[in-house]
């Protein structure tokens, strides 16, 4: 069919093998949302992304799985992926998050809470995504005004940002990326 979003978020009675079914019926679907959906790990929504051309993977709390998936796998396998939500996703480790830097049309990206992360894979990332990034929400990560120097280098298409609670940024950093990013449009530095 004709349909390019499917939002399946908080439905809980979502089998993998339906999801397959589902997609492949669906030739033109571009975005897929499973927040919250049950599945048994993120296997079956990646192995999907070659075929269905799934670009939006909403991963929220599958912790382990999803860190082991992303350092055992080719991401290279989604070039086509564009925002990906890591939410919540505490486990997920640097050493993961750095096979993502082959997603070069990843332009949202949304690491909050993901308090393994350090700035090593942010700054590879955000390097590799050739100004691209348009959202960047890292809230709670152990990020440092280093990532935000590489952010403020490539930040052509950045409109969002949020470093809320990430307690080791400082004014100087904030202030660089926002001169850079002419196009910024949000940004979120709560410390509360």
């Amino acid at each position: 069919g004709g349909l390019t979003d499917l939002d399946l978020s908080g439905v809980e009675r979502v089998t993998d093998e339906a999801l397959v079914r589902v997609a492949r019926a669906l030739s033109n679907l571009q975005v897929l949302g499973l927040g919250g959906v049950p599945l048994t790990g993120p296997d079956a929504v990646w192995n999907l992304a070659p075929r269905v051309r799934v670009r939006q993977h909403d991963v929220m709390d599958w912790e382990e799985a999803v860190d082991r998936h992303l350092a055992t796998h080719k991401v290279q396998g989604c070039p086509d992926l564009t925002a990906l939500c890591l939410r919540r996703c505490e486990l997920v480790t640097d050493r993961a998050l750095q096979r993502l830097s082959a997603c070069e049309s990843l332009c949202h990206l949304d690491v909050s809470e993901c308090r393994k992360l350090t700035d090593t894979p942010l700054m590879a990332l955000l390097g590799g995504a050739g100004g691209g990034m348009r959202t960047l929400v890292a809230r709670g990560c152990c990020i440092t005004d280093a990532t935000l120097h590489v952010l403020a280098r490539n930040s052509a298409s950045l409109t969002t940002l949020d470093v809320s609670h990430c307690n080791s940024i400082t004014g100087g950093g904030l202030q660089r990326v926002a001169r850079a990013a002419t196009l910024l449009q949000a940004l979120r530095v709560c410390h509360t």
